[in-house]
């Protein structure tokens, strides 16, 4: 409901970041009814349908966390983000596939592998945007400002007290 009632100005990209609970088909669709892209992180059980390869002859759906995992072991690269003490050098394979649901995305996999001088392996994670032309560096950047969004949820929430709040009127919240 947001989303379709936001109205952006004129020549303004939107890049929509949302978490993987809303990587879903009703919010997907009134993104791109808009015409703006996405960057969100996908979820490792949902389907794929990669554009390369071989198709799957038993009928089953490949996932995306089996995707990730061969695509990292195939043909990853280094890729470093951001300067100084704050960079990272993450590691990233980079694909083009459908995802159910969605559409035609490029899947960036990304394990982070060093933060200053100290080597570091993480859980891999998905991230799945719209934006074909966009570089790594550059998705890499758009989801690092979720962080920041998380950041400011969590602070709001434990010292203002959104998540205890009872009223359920707009004018008793505003008071």
């Amino acid at each position: 409901e947001l989303l379709t009632t936001f109205e952006a100005a004129n020549g303004l990209k939107v890049r929509a970041l949302f978490d993987t609970a809303y990587l879903a088909e009703c919010v997907v669709k009134v993104v791109q009814e808009k015409g703006w892209k996405f960057v969100s992180r996908a979820k490792p059980d949902r389907v794929v349908l990669p554009l390369r390869g071989r198709p799957k002859d038993d009928g089953k759906n490949q996932h995306v966390g089996q995707y990730m995992r061969n695509c990292l072991r195939r043909g990853s690269r280094c890729v470093k983000i951001g300067v100084g003490q704050r960079s990272r050098r993450c590691l990233v394979a980079v694909r083009e596939a459908n995802l159910r649901g969605v559409g035609r995305v490029q899947f960036i996999f990304s394990i982070l592998v060093r933060v200053g001088k100290k080597w570091t392996w993480h859980e891999p994670i998905a991230i799945v945007t719209t934006d074909l032309e966009a570089t790594v560096e550059t998705v890499l950047r758009y989801l690092s400002y979720r962080w920041s969004i998380e950041q400011f949820f969590k602070v709001v929430k434990q010292h203002l007290g959104w998540s205890q709040y009872q009223t359920r009127t707009l004018v008793g919240a505003e008071r």
